[in-house]
């Protein structure tokens, strides 16, 4: 993951974090680098790091004598091996398929690429699968299932970027009042029930970017909503959006934002909010507006 992330940033692309879990790890990057085989360098850089570290570690072995050190950088060596040989294999989105990817892409266009690589993805989850099935191997039935669900939300995050393009924030974003973080919760409620609207933008003295909404005030006792103020309890955000923005480059930032709204800028002052409930109605508008020419699968996903 380190490999993809030194990749990634020397591409100008921002890497928000690396998380580790059970099955891998996730380098959580702003987006996906558009130029020309910019994804098959970041892809690349994965199993590249796992090869390299074998070979290491397999010299290591032949040039020592020590116990230890023979059966650690034996064992470690060959699981680097088998990450790096399992990781290339074209199941996206794992980084074989994300090399898939990015190659049918430079002829195909992004959409297409997508399509294809995640058919092959699903292919492979279902060999996974099976083979998990027959040999009762629950870790192998787990990936194969991951596999198969993240490639279906990839498929449609690309059919979500293909039919939002040209739209900018400020089309679909609510213009609301702004809340001073300096405002007693009391007086959010009063302008929840005079607006109907359950989130609002907040005005930082330090500049941070934040929303304040019915979530947050839900998590403080009523008979305190008089004394505690929204600094308190108002809920930062990695990213406010430019009403200038176009809607396929903040498509990802919604996977950060806290009950799956972002603040809404103009010139640099908060004035409302863009909500993904209202990105994806857009996207479901411009799929009944379409020819039918996606999966019919993915088209009920959108659904």
């Amino acid at each position: 993951e380190l490999g993809h992330a030194v990749v990634a940033q020397s591409l100008g692309v921002r890497v928000r974090s690396i998380i580790l879990m059970m099955l891998g790890g996730i380098a959580e990057m702003e987006r996906i680098p558009e130029k020309r085989y910019a994804e098959f360098k970041v892809a690349i850089a994965g199993p590249a790091v796992s090869f390299g570290l074998a070979a290491l570690l397999f010299i290591i072995k032949s040039n020592t004598d020590l116990p230890e050190l023979v059966f650690f950088s034996h064992w470690l060596g060959r699981v680097n091996l088998v990450l790096g040989i399992f990781n290339v294999l074209p199941a996206f989105p794992m980084d074989g398929g994300r090399i898939l990817r990015s190659i049918i892409s430079a002829r195909k266009g992004a959409l297409k690429a997508t399509q294809l690589a995640v058919s092959v993805g699903k292919a492979f989850a279902w060999v996974f699968g099976i083979i998990g099935f027959l040999q009762f191997n629950i870790l192998l039935m787990l990936i194969a299932f991951f596999i198969y669900t993240t490639a279906q939300s990839e498929m449609f995050l690309s059919l979500g970027k293909d039919m939002i393009k040209g739209i900018r924030a400020g089309d679909i974003g609510v213009r609301t009042k702004v809340i001073d973080d300096s405002e007693m919760l009391s007086r959010v409620v009063d302008e929840i029930i005079k607006s109907e609207n359950l989130v609002f933008p907040v005005s930082v003295t330090s500049g941070e970017s934040a929303v304040v909404g019915i979530e947050e005030i839900k998590q403080v006792p009523r008979e305190k909503w008089s004394i505690v103020r929204v600094r308190d309890v108002m809920e930062k955000v990695p990213k406010a959006v430019d009403v200038s923005a176009l809607l396929e480059d903040i498509l990802s930032d919604f996977a950060f934002a806290p009950s799956g709204v972002l603040p809404l800028y103009d010139h640099g002052v908060p004035v409302g909010i863009i909500r993904y409930s209202d990105l994806m109605r857009r996207v479901q508008l411009r799929l009944l507006q379409r020819q039918p020419e996606q999966p019919q699968e993915v088209q009920d996903k959108a659904a």
